[in-house]
């Protein structure tokens, strides 16, 4: 993620559209310069990636493709599961991941090799480094790797910083699972609007300067005719060719880096491959169809809505599958692919319908908003699997309801506030004071006895 100032300028950038223009290699710099405090100041949006439920529906989703691959005979226990973390950043969601899912895999005599991607050193040095997740890299589970998703010619394969193993078709014992939270939306995309009947692509204008923070008021647009060829990949260009053959009068975004980016690990994974995918963005016909304009999102950082229906058409031509909600929201949605050499994966697929559609990962953030009685706000944390911003989000309104609470809901909001101090994951000292907050709201409550790491104890 990025953090950008788009200031507009005498010298506009008109000649260039938005696969060619260096406003991702700027993005790619800023996202570098900046590291682990884009999180640490909340520059970066996160929450929908990386809470406790989203972490535990890949869970169940993972441990059910390896059971299915076990059962195929397509997975060697003897050998690792390789796990690529697209774009890990701070590493919320791998300390939330891994510390369920090597449990759960355990039964199936499985090991993990998880392997967080980043284009900043900081970030991977940061949770290498960090208390929560430190005992995972000293035992051989996690790694760190560069990864550059805007790096159309990369090879397919990812080196291992701390083993210096490269990971190839060639090391690769067994399928592959890759998981990409906010990652699509932030490395190349493409624009393109079909207007009476005419295909234009998007240029992007912006000057020189400073990428912090990305203000929407300072980023122009200027359109011009598309001409064929669209891009070097067949498969990308017959995507275009036909959205503009069946809409009209629409804007829709290519997802030129993800497509890319699924390519490579394609290569690398023999053929079965597991992705999960979450971003903004449109999947359906409908959505495309109401879809009048495509612009960069401006949240701090930027990103641009990914268009999943593309990943679909994708997907479904290199020999995959591809499954989403069927009433997807275009603010937040979660997709998987599977790529298994047409080989049916009904019990993953499943789990995927069981998870992310039955609990939908927007529809709880929306709930979160609604609920005032206590009752209401234990059964959203409830569902929420122990989440601690969720508690955190709904803290004032506990303070308040906790008064006339019954010695029941006490007792699970204790049990709440417990399960979510164990998933908390401090950036710096600062956030430290969380567990001082939470203390006192177990005084509140009449729970007078428990106490929390302190910062002697959890240095950060």
């Amino acid at each position: 993620m990025i953090f950008s100032y788009i200031l507009l300028h005498k010298r506009y950038e008109r000649g260039h559209d938005m696969v060619k223009s260096d406003l991702w290699q700027r993005q790619h710099d800023e996202y570098q310069r900046h590291g682990v405090q884009a999180w640490q100041k909340n520059m970066v949006p996160w929450f929908l990636t990386s809470n406790t439920l989203i972490a535990s529906h890949y869970v169940n989703i993972v441990d059910t493709f390896v059971e299915e691959c076990i059962n195929n005979d397509i997975f060697d226990t003897t050998k690792p599961l390789t796990i690529v973390d697209l774009g890990a950043g701070a590493g919320r969601f791998a300390f939330l991941f891994l510390k369920e899912i090597l449990p759960r895999l355990k039964k199936h005599n499985v090991s993990i090799r998880y392997v967080m991607t980043d284009i900043s050193e900081e970030n991977m040095s940061h949770v290498a480094s960090h208390p929560l997740l430190k005992k995972y890299f000293d035992d051989g589970t996690a790694h760190t790797a560069f990864f550059n998703g805007n790096d159309a010619d990369g090879a397919a394969e990812i080196l291992l910083n701390e083993s210096r193993e490269n990971l190839s078709q060639e090391a690769l014992e067994n399928p592959l699972v890759a998981i990409g939270g906010y990652f699509f939306d932030i490395i190349v995309n493409d624009i393109f609007i079909i207007r009476d009947g005419t295909l234009y692509k998007r240029n992007i204008q912006y000057a020189d300067g400073d990428l912090w923070p990305v203000v929407s008021e300072k980023i122009s647009y200027h359109d011009v005719p598309a001409t064929q060829p669209y891009y070097s990949d067949g498969i990308l260009d017959s995507i275009v060719e036909k959205y503009s053959t069946t809409y009209d009068n629409i804007a829709f975004g290519m997802p030129v880096g993800a497509c890319n980016t699924i390519r490579r690990l394609n290569a690398m994974s023999k053929g079965h491959m597991l992705l999960l995918a979450a971003d903004q963005g449109i999947v359906t016909d409908e959505q495309m169809k109401q879809c009048s304009d495509v612009k960069v999102s401006c949240h701090g950082s930027f990103s641009v809505p990914v268009n999943y229906n593309a990943i679909d058409k994708y997907i479904t031509a290199i020999g995959g599958t591809f499954v989403a909600p069927n009433s997807p929201h275009s603010e937040f949605v979660s997709t998987m692919s599977l790529l298994t050499e047409g080989k049916p994966f009904p019990a993953t697929e499943k789990a995927y319908r069981d998870t992310i559609v039955a609990n939908d990962i927007y529809d709880y953030y929306l709930r979160g908003d609604k609920v005032s009685s206590m009752n209401d706000m234990l059964s959203l944390l409830d569902d929420g699997n122990g989440d601690t911003m969720t508690l955190y989000h709904l803290l004032q309104r506990i303070e308040h309801a906790a008064p006339s609470a019954t010695d029941a809901e006490k007792q699970r909001l204790a049990d709440h506030i417990t399960r979510a101090t164990d998933n908390f994951f401090p950036l710096s000292s600062d956030d430290m004071a969380f567990f001082k907050i939470m203390e006192q709201l177990l005084t509140t409550i009449g729970f007078n006895n428990k106490t929390f790491p302190s910062l002697s104890s959890l240095s950060i």
